[in-house]
């Protein structure tokens, strides 16, 4: 848990990049932190906001899980 916290607050916004290396070895980015391109899920409930997803369901009633996938 505490290796995920401080791997986690390492990135802070605008570092959704790759390095030269990772980029070499074939790692890919899944969110380019603006948009929701590559990702499937219903747009009543995901968006994005400030370089992150958000999933909400004050505006919609749901009757089943509701998932996002890339």
């Amino acid at each position: 848990m505490m290796a995920l916290f401080a791997g986690t607050a390492l990135l802070l916004p605008g570092q959704n990049k790759l390095s030269k290396q990772e980029k070499k070895d074939g790692f890919q980015l899944l969110f380019d932190g603006k948009s929701l391109r590559g990702w499937e899920g219903d747009p009543e409930i995901w968006r994005v906001e400030k370089g992150e997803i958000v999933g909400n369901t004050d505006q919609k009633q749901i009757k089943t899980n509701q998932f996002l996938i890339s």
